[in-house]
């Protein structure tokens, strides 16, 4: 009996050829995730019981009205007009440090957003209050495959997320250390990005051009192989954004599954091997030889 169970947990142990699929996913904590959504909704609901200064007013006006005419796609002198009127409102309330104003805005503001969307999954149409807190939100995410139909493939968090890093980038706070995102909010644009990978804008642009012009499959074929390949540049690029932010995420295992995607499997082999140098033990080991031995095995599969 002992003889049979040591062979068993040494065929256990022994590397088998698993093909690498999924890139590993950024750790999220529930209740950090819960904590940080009710510091949110408390911020919204005194919003909305006690009347924001009236220069926060003014800028949250001047929010709205920018993402009005960016969704109604105004003329670019609307625009800039629009983004000038944001700025000087932005000043004036950054000259007073107000701060807690501003994430309370952003909060209520947030939430509208959130309100819209859900509306919009059950109706299939936009309204003007979703043109005015999320301006061509949707036009987007249809443009980069995460809405299809009036479906959103974003979680909530991952909507919260994105609302925040816009409404951030948008008013230039992105780097003030009290609109930064959370490292759950970060962990989960991450989870998106890995999920849901992309070509990016420009290319997707020259593909979506091709694709007017195909006249066979094969055109077909080769177009859906430019995205897929794009798409899988751009989730390298990711990885690499998210391994400097959280040290402690597997990125070789990563890199790893997404160059086997790409059929690189010898720099597949490379990054499994690599992260078996450092980490000769632990909860990746197993799968690292097995992600290991399949990118071998693919590699000499194509001489």
């Amino acid at each position: 009996m002992p003889f049979g169970v040591a062979v068993f947990l040494a065929a256990l142990l022994l590397p088998r050829a698993v093909v690498p699929e999924l890139v590993p996913l950024p750790e999220l904590d529930d209740r950090v995730i819960r904590r940080e959504i009710g510091a949110d909704t408390e911020r919204a609901q005194r919003a909305r019981e006690i009347p924001l200064p009236a220069d926060v007013r003014e800028l949250g006006s001047a929010i709205r009205e920018f993402y009005r005419l960016e969704a109604q796609d105004a003329e670019a002198i609307d625009l800039g007009n629009a983004r000038t009127d944001i700025d000087r409102a932005r000043f004036r309330v950054f000259d007073k440090d107000k701060d807690e104003d501003l994430r309370e805005l952003r909060a209520v503001q947030m939430e509208g957003f959130l309100a819209e969307v859900r509306r919009f999954e059950r109706t299939g149409e936009t309204s003007a209050e979703l043109d005015a807190l999320g301006g061509t939100f949707i036009r987007r995410m249809r443009k980069v495959g995460w809405c299809q139909g009036h479906d959103l493939v974003l979680t909530d968090l991952e909507r919260r997320a994105a609302f925040k890093a816009t409404w951030n980038a948008l008013l230039d706070v992105d780097k003030k250390a009290a609109f930064k995102l959370s490292a759950m909010e970060i962990r989960a644009l991450y989870t998106l990005y890995f999920e849901h990978p992309h070509a990016p804008e420009p290319q997707r642009a020259a593909l979506a051009l091709a694709r007017t012009g195909a006249k066979d499959q094969a055109s077909c074929d080769r177009i859906n192989d430019g995205e897929r390949a794009g798409a899988e540049a751009w989730l390298l690029t990711k990885l690499g954004e998210y391994g400097a932010i959280d040290p402690t995420y597997p990125l070789l295992i990563a890199r790893g599954v997404a160059l086997y995607g790409r059929h690189q499997y010898a720099d597949a082999a490379k990054s499994f091997s690599g992260w078996l140098e450092v980490h000769p033990d632990g909860p990746w080991t197993l799968r690292a030889r097995n992600y290991l031995r399949a990118s071998t095995l693919a590699e000499e599969a194509t001489f």
